[in-house]
This record gives C-alpha cells, structure tokens and sequence, in this order.
C-alpha cells in the first residue's frame, strides 16, 4: 500500500521546473488585469506564482520577508555588549596567575635554603608588585595600560597576558588589513616602517583618485602585495572596496556598542596603536575611504536585544554578516521589479537563505528565457512584447476559463450546500431512477399503472410506473 503524507506548503518543499506553457498560463491572468507584459512579469517577479498542483514559487518580497526575519532573529539572539566581558575576563586570569605566581615564589623562598638578605629583597618585590596590581584602574582600558608596562613574575602571567595583547592587536589589524602576513608582536623596527610606508603609498594613490589622477596601482601592488593574502585585488577599486568592508565591520561594532562600551573598546584600539605615525596614517586612511564610499558612512548601527554573549572576534565575524545581509536587502529591494535581475548576488541567497531560496531565484530569472525560448514573447526597444504564438495561447486560456464555468454539474461562484440540477428538458422520457429530476410525465406514468392493474378506479401507482422527461445540457456562448 502506498501512503502520501500531505502538509501545508511552507516554501521549502521541492518545486518542479515549469515549463513555458504552465508559465504562459499563469502569466496570463496578470495580462489580463493589467493588459502588458512587462507589468505582468514584475507582478510574477515581485509577488512569485503557482505550479498546477498548487505549490508556490516565493517571489522577490518572500525572499526580503525571509531575509528580514532573519536579521531580526540574529539581533534578538545576541547581546553586543557582552565582547568586552572576554578581555576583562583574560585580564582578570592573567592578573590572578601574577598574585598566585608571587605568593608561590614567597612560599618556596621562605621554605627554600635562601638567605634571609635574598627573601628580605623578594618580599619587597613582591610587596611592591602585589600594591600595584591591587591599585590598577577600575576600567579595562586603563587597567591593560596599566598592566602593558608591568613586569611580571610568574612566566605563565606574562605569557596569558602578551597571548591578549596578540588577540587585541589582530583584531585591531583585521579591521584594516584582514589578510597581513605578518605576526603583529614579531615586528621588527624595519617591519613597522614598512607597514608605516605601506599605508602611507595606499593613502597617495586614495589621494590621487580623489583629485581626478591615474593612480600607480600596478607599482604598488608590485612594492607591497606580499602584505596581502591569497585573495589579492586586482585593481584599485577592489582595494578600496575591500579595505572598506573590513573597516566598516569595526565602525558597525563601535556604533552599535552601548555608550561606556563603545568608549573602551576605542580607548583599547587607540593604545594597540601606539605609533604615532602609523596611527596618524590610519586615521587618514579611513577618512579617504569613507569620502569614496558610495554611501559615505561606513557602518550601520545594530538594535541587539538578544542574552548569548559574543568575543570580539565573533563580534567582527557577525558585523561581516550583517553587513552581507544590508547589501543583499539592498539588491532584492533595487530588483524586486526587475524581471531580469542579473545584480543579485546569488551566492549570498545561498549563503543567507538556504539552498531552497537560492533555487527559487534561478526559476525566477528564467522566467523571460524560458517564454521567449517557447517563442511566447520577444523584446525590442519598448520592453516584453507578445508574439502570435503568445497571443493564441492566451486566446486559448481565456477560451478554457470560460468553458470551465459552463461544464454540466459545475457549482457556480456562489455558495450552495447542494447541487442544483440543471439543463432543457426534451420530448423523451425514461423510467423514474433515483436521483433523476422528477420532470414527471403524468400522461405515461398513469398509462403504466392501468397496462398493469386494469381499466378502473381507484388508480393505484407503484414506484415502477413512473416515468420522467430526460435532460440535455446545452451550452452557448458568443
């Protein structure tokens, strides 16, 4: 036995590739409300259709629909303000190693075979060192300051400590040059004037392209490509594009951070960069790219509302994949009325929505080149036209819609518990079968019962005498 499992169409299911005739037909109820194709495929494009078992292709607005949804669970789900607990907590580990490192240190002095003159000399020390980390500033940029020119005891404090300020100075980095080869910490003097020259030749060619010159990229690309990774641009415009992007994913977080949050995380990106001159030219880097970014503010702002806490690098992955999920908002919303739509990015439909959204978009796209394979429709200078062939075959569909509401037995657009009978009655009669119309024939009912009883009165009829008019459906239409 075969069983079929049925449920309400959600938008995931599989749906059939349709074929130019099913798609003809469903175009032409929009053709006939609006009378051009053009509009008639916006409305498809935009609001999306039907197969002919009923199931739905989701158009334009589902996919925004879809995709808003999903930033706002994103949004409901974290809480921004959390990144700074991470490097709070590392600082706190670190400080606590220190403090258990010099009490470890006092106890196997005054146990050990040291002279008293050499434990005398270590408490000091340690007296000194355990005042200074109880006298750190109460907040976290100033405590790490603080801390940057401590000298630690124990090895394993020293080492948690550097593996932060490691963590907070690529992120910092990322936020300019995501993909450098070099390990921020092992920059030599000679490293550090390279970044610095880098940085300072990026900033002229920005220069130049705002003054209306040709800038060097090739010569740049050739002195300074090894500090990009595998993925290097291939032209200037990429370059800005992709340095924008990463600088944006930091501009996002500062703007969407709470107000005392906001205030430490840039007191903690100021004191990574603690050259000068490489400060003042990152400064100056990120005033030339948001004066070429088309939309000149660089990051948006996030409502977060969620409780799940974030690291500051996670922090950094989500803004990257907020910011994905504005441009590709932006895309479906310029292309919700383009049936064409050759800008949108599908791999982040994919990405973002699932591989069931990104095959709902290839249908969509398809739409015009599968009717104007099937010789449908044609364009020319004025937009989506009919052929003959597209004519007749919404002829034909009209022609079917019209014939469907004559069809014997069809119910009518109006509500009825029962089937009314309907058609002309016609001269021929047949016996009375249950369920008949009872257009009785009183002439012949009666004739039947007096050929069985006899010639007399009273007339006595059983259910076999009767005899009814038979019917004919006639349909016309002009």
């Amino acid at each position: 036995m075969v069983r079929y499992r049925y449920s309400q169409w959600d938008g995931t299911q599989d749906i059939p590739e349709m074929g130019a005739d099913q798609l003809m037909d469903v175009l032409s109820d929009s053709l006939t409300s609006h009378g051009d194709v053009w509009r008639a495929l916006q409305k498809l494009f935009r609001l999306g259709l039907e197969d002919a078992e009923g199931r739905r292709l989701p158009g334009i607005q589902d996919l925004l629909q879809r995709l808003r949804g999903l930033k706002r669970q994103t949004l409901d789900r974290y809480n921004i303000g959390s990144i700074l607990d991470e490097i709070r907590d590392r600082l706190d580990d670190a400080v606590n190693t220190e403090r258990d490192g010099i009490e470890k240190r006092l106890e196997e002095a005054r146990t050990g075979q040291q002279s008293e003159e050499l434990v005398k000399a270590l408490e000091n020390v340690a007296s000194k060192n355990l005042s200074f980390l109880d006298n750190l500033p109460p907040d976290l940029p100033g405590a790490i300051k603080e801390m940057a020119s401590y000298e630690f005891i124990d090895p394993d404090a020293r080492q948690k400590f550097e593996e932060l300020m490691d963590m907070l100075r690529k992120r910092v980095m990322d936020s300019y040059f995501k993909d450098i080869q070099q390990n921020l910490m092992s920059l030599t003097p000679e490293d550090m004037q390279r970044l610095k020259d880098m940085v300072n030749a990026l900033n002229q060619m920005l220069r130049d392209r705002m003054q209306g010159l040709e800038p060097d990229f090739e010569g740049f690309m050739e002195q300074f490509g090894d500090q990009f990774g595998p993925e290097r641009p291939s032209s200037l415009d990429d370059l800005i594009d992709m340095l924008r992007k990463r600088m944006a994913q930091m501009e996002s977080l500062l703007n969407s951070l709470p107000t005392e949050a906001r205030q430490s995380l840039e007191q903690l990106v100021e004191s990574m960069l603690q050259d000068q001159g490489l400060r003042d030219e990152l400064l100056d880097l990120a005033a030339a790219l948001e004066y070429l970014s088309p939309r000149r503010r660089l990051g948006d702002r996030y409502q977060f509302q969620g409780e799940e806490p974030l690291s500051l690098a996670e922090a950094l992955r989500l803004m990257e994949e907020l910011q994905g999920m504005d441009e590709l908002e932006r895309q479906l919303e310029r292309n919700q009325y383009n049936p064409s739509a050759g800008d949108i990015d599908a791999g982040r439909v994919r990405q973002y929505l699932g591989e069931d959204a990104f095959r709902s978009l290839e249908q969509l796209q398809r739409l015009t080149d599968v009717l104007e394979e099937a010789g449908y429709i044609y364009r020319d200078s004025g937009g989506w036209r009919l052929t003959p062939r597209g004519i007749r075959r919404l002829g034909q569909k009209a022609l079917r819609d019209v014939f469907s509401y004559l069809k014997k037995g069809r119910f009518g657009k109006h509500e009825a518990e029962t089937r009314g009978v309907g058609g002309e009655r016609s001269d021929d009669t047949k016996a009375y079968e249950f369920g008949d119309s009872f257009l009785l024939d009183i002439q012949r009912t009666m004739m039947n019962s007096l050929r069985r009883e006899g010639v007399g009165t009273p007339i006595r009829l059983r259910a076999a005498d009767f005899e009814v008019y038979e019917t004919e459906h006639l349909t016309q239409c002009s």
